[in-house]
């Protein structure tokens, strides 16, 4: 009886060329990674940031408000029940823009701006009136009554009208 023995190789179908590539691009990829961590650590030192900042200074200001970029418009809310409700105020964005320390408010409102109210402690509805708006702010919204329910409650989105502005 013969015995018939095979040597088993792997064959990938790849020549020397490809293993060599692929180990080439891999200890590139590991070589980036780890100088992209030395200079992101480097950096949290306050004496080397400012050697490699000195040539890239920012220049220029924030633009902050943003005034010229935006217009605004005024609306003037009027509660209907009461002469004044320090815990009621009205929400611009999430922001506070103004409190109903009178009965009458008036806020400073842009395009896309929602406006809300919160009743804060308060345990009762409220209604708001809308009683007037500037030339630029869509008028849809003026004399509309609004009932807000304890905790915070969406009035109405801002549109400016564009003929107008």
């Amino acid at each position: 009886m013969k015995l018939i023995y095979y040597r088993v190789r792997k064959k990938t179908g790849r020549n020397g060329f490809d293993e060599i590539f692929e180990k080439i691009l891999f200890l590139s990829c590991v070589a980036a990674f780890l100088l992209l961590i030395i200079i992101q650590t480097a950096m949290l030192s306050p004496s080397l940031t400012a050697f490699v900042e000195s040539q890239n200074r920012l220049e220029g200001q924030p633009l902050g408000v943003e005034e010229y970029l935006f217009e605004e418009g005024t609306i003037s809310l009027q509660l209907v029940d009461a002469q004044c409700r320090y815990d009621l105020k009205v929400l611009v964005n999430g922001d506070e823009a103004a409190v109903f320390s009178e009965k009458n408010v008036t806020i400073k409102v842009r395009d896309g701006d929602v406006v809300e109210l919160d009743t804060g402690s308060g345990k009762e509805a409220v209604e708001v009136l809308v009683t007037s708006a500037s030339d630029n702010v869509a008028t849809r919204c003026v004399g509309k009554k609004y009932k807000a329910k304890p905790g915070i409650s969406r009035l109405f989105k801002v549109q400016m009208d564009k003929d107008k502005s």
